[in-house]
């Protein structure tokens, strides 16, 4: 058996037998994007908004004072 015999040869072609990369369109590849990218914002403010809100509910009980406020504008700001 040769290493640079017939069988060597036709493996080689196969290898590099490759078909066509099929190209994706840049207005549907953008238009998935966009739609990912507001999913992800709503979704990301509703979660801030809500942590606010718990935090809001549980500094209530005796109601929200100066320092209430301040501590859930500090919370908001920390917030992502």
């Amino acid at each position: 058996m040769s290493l640079n015999g017939p069988s060597s040869l036709r493996s080689r072609r196969r290898v590099l037998e490759r078909s066509p990369p099929t190209a994706v369109t840049a207005d549907t590849a953008g238009a998935a994007v966009t739609g990912r990218r507001v999913l992800f914002a709503v979704l990301g403010t509703l979660t801030m908004a809500g942590s606010l809100a718990l935090a809001a509910l549980a500094l209530s009980p005796g109601g929200l004072g100066l320092l209430d406020i301040a501590l859930l504008v500090l919370f908001a700001i920390t917030l992502p």
